[in-house]
């Protein structure tokens, strides 16, 4: 299943305060239109509205273009396929993965001196997906290969 963590959306968010801002601004003075023009006559009135929504709409279409060209270009060419990793940004992904693996790494202990495993055990193996299933693709690999736990009956 999909998980979506909050600090991500948190700083995608700060990313776009600035254009949301200026939307939000754009709206709070379009509405104020709005209502100052309830003085006037129905034909203007009816023009300062159809303006007012050209102007909400406008800016809508700006702040979404700029947002998309702007903080979230790299992120959404990546997505589309048309984007590309730097060097650095590869290795210092490479090392990341690198760290994990070896924080992750865990000996097994051979108290009572159970090792090697003879026919007479019985030996079950419960991962990540036994217990949460992944009904879909999990991309390039499965990730119940990362929580594997082995447990002797």
């Amino acid at each position: 299943m999909l998980a979506i963590n909050m600090a991500d959306v948190v700083n995608v968010l700060n990313t776009c305060k600035p254009y949301l801002i200026g939307f939000g601004v754009v709206f709070v003075i379009a509405v104020i239109v709005l209502i100052a023009a309830f003085k006037l006559d129905k034909t203007k009135r009816k023009l300062v509205r159809s303006e007012a929504g050209i102007a909400i709409l406008l800016a809508l279409v700006i702040v979404v273009n700029m947002i998309c060209f702007g903080p979230m270009n790299s992120m959404i060419s990546l997505a589309t396929g048309n984007g590309t990793i730097s060097e650095e940004t590869s290795a210092e992904a490479t090392d990341l993965v690198e760290q994990i693996a070896e924080e992750g790494i865990v000996m097994l202990k051979n108290e009572d001196n159970i090792l090697p495993l003879d026919d007479s055990n019985k030996l079950n193996v419960f991962g990540w997906a036994s217990t949460n299933p992944c009904y879909g693709g999990t991309g390039s690999g499965s990730l119940s290969d990362a929580y594997e736990t082995v447990t002797l009956l």
